[in-house]
This record gives structure tokens, C-alpha cells and sequence, in this order.
């Protein structure tokens, strides 16, 4: 197990006119644990201000599960002239889990910061297990200057997005920060399950000049929204479209939303067999001061709301089944029914059983232990499933119904 801790740091950066180098960690199992401020905990590559170089490539592999909590990093940044490098991180599982606030990101992310003048970096994470992203966990590319941010990828066997309550945005993320003039990244989601709840997000944002990147999800099973979003959005140019692709969508008080201030709104097209979303789900592609998108669902919407729906089919009849089963019986010989005397227990406890045959011992038998217990009834049906006879001992109480249902 590698841990790294309490400002413990990998790193490789440059701060002149040459490239940092590349920084690659394999471990089995991996805890990057941070504290809540500005001191860096983790693994990076930078190009740090007033350099020239780029910034190295970052990648890390695991066997087994690799936590990143509290402030912890796994990142690639520029912040000078060159470009921030290509972050790739490929775990047997992960979990991030943040702060409850600024001013560190805890996750795995790459940036074109302040003062820069190169690109961000790609980030890219795949795992065949669970991704968690909690409490303030993010994989993010962002961008304040004049160079793009990188695109996103996350590939996981189940995603769970969960912001529980923070003011730290959760989720995966790509956005171009107000003041910048570089294109937001776009972001791409391949996953079996994925669940997005209480405020979790999945975003790509442009507050600047520059265009805002595009959200494609793809999950083999389900997507589960509960007060969470998936959404594009813009403030000057074009909003970026929304592609998402399951089976079987589930939104509950959620938003899928492709909008822009200025600029035309994105298209949202949700490729899904089956669409359950609750009144409070908002999903829209819309422009304050342009062209609104267009919203394709081709799955049937069905809105779940808190009533009881009444189910149109009846209950099965037993007098139904039975009928053409009689029916189907005539002209052919029946069996009866024949209720009686015989075996069980005595009528008195000490005296012994009667004897269940006929015959002279069978009525020495009897006359032994007592009266025999009186014949209740007897009957047969005939092919037509009428009762054809009775008998009844006095006192009985028994009536057979007059045709067997």
C-alpha cells in the first residue's frame, strides 16, 4: 500500500523553458489524504508561472482501490506558456471524497490556470469497478485563460455521484471560468450503472467567450437521477449538446438541461428504451436571447406521480375455468366424491379404533368399541358436474351446493 499524506507530494514540474517530466505511479493499493487548505497533497506535473515548457504527463495505476479525500490531488496544470499534460488514471476502484468547501479540489483534474498561456490537459479514468465521487470529489478540467480546457472521460463498471449536502460542486465536470476566452472541454460518461444524487452533477460549462463542451453518457443498464443535474451550458456562445444513451432512465426532481444567455441552446437527445421521470423534472434546451435547442425522446415519457392507478384487467374466475372443463366431461364417467366413517381417532380416548372394513369382524369390532359414527354424506358428480346424491346424517348441516362451480 503507498499513503501519501499531510502535504507529502510526487511531483515533476518546470519552471523554465524545458518540459517537466513524465510522473508515472503503480501501486496495489493507493490513499492520497489532504488537509483542508492551500498546501498541496498528491501527485502532479505542472509548468509553473513564468516557464516556458510544458508540463509532464501524469499516470496512475492501481490493482486494488485508490482513495483520494480531504484536499488529496492526482492533477496536470499549467501555469505559464506552456501546456498543462494528459492525466490518466486507471484504478481496480475509486473513491473521492471532498471537503466541505473551498479552497482545494479534491479529485483528479487538469487546468489551464490564471496567467497561463497554454492548453489544459485531457483527463481520462477508467476502472472495470465502482467509481464514487462524494462530498465535494470531482474529475474536472477547467480553464480561466485563453487556452481550452481538456476533455473528460470517465469509464467505470457503476458511477455514483453524490454532492451530500457541500457548497463544493460534485461531479465530472469541464468548464471555462468566468474571464477566460478558451473553449469549455467536453465531457464523456461510459459506465454500467450510473446514479447522480442530491445535487450531483455532470457538467460542461463555458462563463467566458469561448464555447461550452458537449455531455455524452452512455450506461449498459441504468441512469438514476434524484435531485441531481446533467447540463451544458453557455453564456455567450452556443450551448453544447446533451446525448445520453441507457436502457432505462429514472429522474426524480432532476434537470437535463443544454442552455445559453446569448448564443443558440443545445440539443438534448435521450436514446432510452424506457423514460420514468417525476412532475418536478425539468428537462429543456432553451436560449435567453437566441434560438432555443430542440429535446428528442424517443423512449414513451411516463410521469410517476403520488396517486393509485387503478389496473384495467379483471380478476380470474374460477366459475370461468371450470365451466368448458365440465362441458368437455360429458358422456364420459366421472369420479366421485365419498365422505365417511373409518380410521382416525375414536370417539371415546380409551376406547380402540373401529375397524375400517366390513364384515362380521368389522361389526364385532365395532360393537366392541361403541357405536360407529354415523355415514355423514355421500356423493358423486355426474358428467355434467351436477351432485347426484346425498346422504346426510341427522344433525349434520351440511347442504352440497346445487351445481359444483
Amino acid at each position: 500500500m503507498l499513503a501519501i499524506s499531510q502535504g507529502g507530494s510526487i511531483t515533476s514540474d518546470t519552471f523554465g523553458d524545458g518540459n517537466a517530466g513524465a510522473v508515472t505511479v503503480n501501486a496495489g493499493t493507493l490513499a492520497i489524504m489532504g488537509i483542508p487548505d492551500e498546501v498541496f497533497t498528491g501527485i502532479s506535473s505542472n509548468a509553473e508561472p513564468r516557464s516556458k515548457g510544458n508540463a509532464g504527463t501524469v499516470r496512475v495505476t492501481t490493482t486494488g482501490d485508490l482513495a483520494i479525500l480531504n484536499g488529496g490531488e492526482i492533477g496536470s496544470n499549467t501555469f505559464g506558456e506552456g501546456d498543462a499534460g494528459a492525466v490518466t488514471v486507471k484504478p481496480g476502484s475509486l473513491s473521492i471524497h471532498g471537503v466541505d468547501g473551498p479552497p482545494r479540489l479534491t479529485g483528479i483534474g487538469s487546468s489551464a490556470e490564471q496567467g497561463s498561456g497554454g492548453q489544459g490537459g485531457i483527463v481520462h479514468v477508467t476502472t472495470a469497478g465502482r467509481i464514487s465521487l462524494t462530498h465535494g470529489g470531482q474529475i474536472r478540467s477547467t480553464t480561466f485563460e485563453k487556452g481550452n480546457a481538456g476533455s473528460v472521460t470517465v469509464q467505470a463498471g457503476q458511477l455514483l455521484i453524490d454532492r451530500q449536502g457541500v457548497p463544493t460542486a460534485t461531479g465530472v465536470l469541464s468548464s471555462a471560468q468566468p474571464g477566460s476566452t478558451g473553449d469549455g472541454g467536453s465531457v464523456t460518461i461510459r459506465a454500467g450503472d450510473l446514479f447522480l444524487r442530491r445535487d450531483g452533477t455532470v457538467s460542461a460549462e463555458s462563463e467566458g467567450t469561448g464555447t461550452g463542451g458537449s455531455v455524452a453518457i452512455t450506461a449498459t443498464d441504468e441512469l438514476a437521477l434524484d435531485g441531481a443535474a446533467i447540463r451544458t451550458q453557455t453564456t455567450t456562445a452556443n450551448g453544447g449538446n446533451i446525448v445520453i444513451d441507457p436502457p432505462f432512465v429514472v429522474l426524480d426532481d432532476s434537470r437535463i438541461q443544454a442552455n445559453a444567455q446569448k448564443g443558440n441552446g443545445g440539443n438534448i437527445t435521450i436514446r432510452a428504451d424506457q423514460l420514468l421521470s417525476s412532475p418536478t423534472t425539468v428537462i429543456e434546451a432553451s436560449s435567453a436571447e437566441s434560438v432555443s435547442g430542440t429535446v428528442s425522446t424517443p423512449a414513451p415519457d411516463n410521469t410517476i406521480a403520488s396517486s393509485l392507478v387503478k389496473l384495467p384487467e379483471s380478476f380470474l374466475g374460477s366459475r370461468d375455468l371450470l365451466r368448458d372443463t365440465c362441458a368437455g366431461r360429458g358422456g364420459r364417467a366421472s369420479s366421485s366424491l365419498i365422505v365417511g366413517n373409518g380410521g382416525g381417532l375414536p370417539l371415546d380416548p380409551a376406547a380402540a379404533l373401529p375397524s375400517p372394513y366390513g364384515g362380521p369382524a368389522g361389526r364385532k369390532a365395532r360393537d366392541a368399541s361403541g357405536p360407529a359414527p354415523p355415514l355423514r354424506f355421500q356423493m358423486a358428480a355426474r358428467p355434467g358436474c351436477r351432485w347426484t346424491g346425498e346422504r346426510k346424517a341427522p344433525g349434520s348441516g351440511f347442504a352440497p351446493p346445487e351445481t359444483f362451480p
